[in-house]
């Protein structure tokens, strides 16, 4: 990209375009707008298993071997009977808020626990 596609991409979609980060470190801030926009470029359905499978391989971890967690959709959560639809309330008393400690008079510290 060039300058002025940086400058155009900065002043159309940032949130911030007159930021700090934009000012003092425009070098920073245009390498991150370029590797965005190469990033949505990157096509992860492959077309040939070969190539799927060489980008398996050069992965950090292995999905295959993490454990999936249960997917849990509303209506399961109240067909299992999780939600509580009678239930008893009580009025909590607020505490009031002890001082964690003062100065004395002598000029001793005191510190409450």
């Amino acid at each position: 990209m060039s300058v002025e596609e940086v400058e155009q991409t900065r002043n159309a979609y940032s949130k911030a375009p007159n930021s700090k980060a934009w000012k003092e470190s425009f070098g920073e801030m245009a390498k991150k707008t370029v590797l965005r926009r190469l990033c949505k470029m990157i096509d992860l359905n492959f077309d040939t298993a070969e190539a799927n499978q060489a980008y398996l391989e050069g992965m950090d971890s292995n999905l295959a071997d993490r454990p999936q967690k249960e997917k849990t959709e509303a209506h399961d959560v109240y067909a299992k009977g999780n939600v509580v639809a009678d239930g008893e309330y009580k009025e909590v008393a607020e505490e009031q808020e002890k001082p964690i400690g003062g100065v004395e008079e002598d000029g001793q510290i005191t510190i409450n626990q």
